[in-house]
């Protein structure tokens, strides 16, 4: 999404690759960044970070850039989602399994375990 967003379009199994994403295991969100630069997206440039607050979610994504936050599933698991931006009290998600939605910010701090790529100026 991220990728597609920077005019990069790219197979699905280059991403997996890159991002050393293995079929069974899944991958790991600290991989993204180094995958997203070899994969050719270098502006803008993005961080693996953790134990991040909402503001800084929302201040990274404030010009439009959009983040992939680590959000768990509500009978375990981990999944990540674009973050497009923090509009009032309601953070605006894109989920690659093909949904578009709006949380409350609540909703999302009970799921989201404060791990996200950012972008970074």
């Amino acid at each position: 999404m991220v990728l597609s967003d920077g005019g990069i379009d790219v197979p699905e199994a280059y991403v997996r690759e890159a991002a050393n994403v293995d079929a069974i295991e899944g991958g790991y969100l600290k991989d993204v960044p180094k995958a997203l630069n070899e994969l050719g997206l270098d502006t803008p440039s993005y961080t693996y970070g953790t134990n991040l607050t909402i503001d800084e979610l929302g201040a990274a994504t404030a010009n439009g850039d959009s983040a992939i936050a680590s959000v768990s599933f509500p009978g375990g698991g981990l999944h990540a989602v674009a973050v497009d931006g923090i509009e009032d009290d309601m953070v605006l998600i894109r989920d690659p399994a093909g949904s578009t939605y709006k949380v409350t910010i609540q909703d999302f701090m009970q799921q989201w375990d404060g791990k996200a790529v950012i972008p970074t100026p």
